[in-house]
């Protein structure tokens, strides 16, 4: 079975690949991701975000690469894929190291390094269903991480003041 391929006997090592420009997506949106990627599979041993700028506030540990300036005209930052093409072109990621690309409002649950098992050669390429029933469930996953998020950071906010007050 060719290294590439992952298995219980063989660890493969890889890289993440993030995709931000414009002002959609925070960078603590990036960061936030990026943790989750690493937390669920050691097996990432890199990210990369392929960003229209340098930005200040991601986690350093995160490899920013700019854009080439094609992939940035108007009719390449239309809803689709086209941007997201940038990440083909050479020397702009590590060939010695697999890539799995991840959209920034995905939520990870999982090691991702598993999806390379599934790939028949090195030649090969995966593309998850964005759409029916798994954009259903992202949304509704999303909705309810989104109102935790709200709810534990207003109850670290109560803590913070009864903390305060006990002070006084």
């Amino acid at each position: 079975m060719p290294s590439w391929i992952k298995n219980a006997e063989v660890i493969q090592h890889w890289q993440n690949v993030l995709i931000c420009w414009g002002d959609k997506y925070s960078n603590e949106q990036v960061n936030k991701l990026a943790t989750q990627i690493a937390v669920n599979d050691p097996d990432c041993v890199k990210t990369v975000l392929l960003t229209d700028v340098i930005r200040h506030g991601v986690n350093p540990s995160i490899e920013q690469k700019l854009i080439p300036d094609f992939y940035l005209k108007p009719e390449m930052r239309t809803s689709g894929c086209h941007a997201k093409l940038c990440m083909f072109e050479q020397n702009l990621l590590d060939a010695a190291l697999p890539a799995i690309f991840v959209d920034l409002d995905t939520i990870v649950f999982g090691r991702l390094g598993r999806l390379f098992g599934e790939l028949k050669s090195e030649q090969h390429l995966m593309m998850l269903p964005g759409r029916g029933h798994f954009r259903a469930l992202r949304r509704f996953y999303s909705s309810i991480f989104a109102r935790l998020d709200a709810f534990t950071q207003g109850f670290f906010r109560a803590v913070n003041l009864v903390e305060q007050t006990r002070q006084w």
